[in-house]
């Protein structure tokens, strides 16, 4: 059975959690609370694959690395990772990284940006560097971008953004944008 890692699962990427259960997988999902893994579970329940709770805030490095270790020890190396970290918490996407590149095997890991990642205004994201060199890992970038009809814009939906990040490993893809991000100047306020 493959092990997926998601960060994020509980919220905006839980039909991505639900997607690799249903698909056999064993899912490790990082939650900050155990409330908000409580309805994940019980949604998974007809899933052939398996969730495994990983409770911890992972803006706390020590306790993220050690869980990762455990939820490692306990289900094998993780084949695919799928990340989403706020901003607040530079330092969890090094600990992931770090996680993945130690574990002896190949990984595939698809980091999830916000829209503000392809803001012409700021310098390009520096997230694959953290990459370079860990031959074993392989990054992915996917940028989450906004709907427009030409006139109005809006923000994505939680579906479409699962939808677009399913898209984006099922076709392996080194970058993907769901939505649009240009022109930069029609994004929602």
């Amino acid at each position: 059975m493959s092990h997926v890692l998601v960060v994020g699962g509980t919220g905006m990427l839980r039909k991505v959690v639900l997607h690799f259960a249903r698909q056999g997988c064993w899912v490790s999902v990082v939650a900050r609370t155990s409330e908000s893994m409580t309805q994940l579970l019980a949604e998974s329940r007809a899933a052939t694959g398996q969730i495994d709770p990983i409770i911890v805030d992972y803006s706390n490095e020590s306790a993220l690395r050690l869980a990762l270790a455990d939820a490692v020890a306990a289900r094998g190396p993780f084949r695919l990772a799928v990340i989403w970290i706020h901003s607040d918490s530079p330092r969890a996407l090094v600990v992931v990284a770090e996680t993945l590149g130690a574990q002896g095997s190949e990984c595939n890991l698809f980091h999830i940006m916000g829209s503000c990642a392809a803001d012409p205004s700021k310098h390009a994201d520096q997230s694959a560097l953290l990459f370079a060199g860990r031959t074993r890992l392989t990054y992915h970038s996917i940028v989450l971008g906004f709907k427009t009809d030409g006139v109005r814009s809006r923000w994505l939906t939680d579906e479409e953004i699962c939808d677009g990040v399913i898209h984006a490993i099922e076709t392996d893809a080194a970058e993907h944008v769901v939505g649009t991000v240009r022109p930069w100047s029609k994004r929602p306020s």
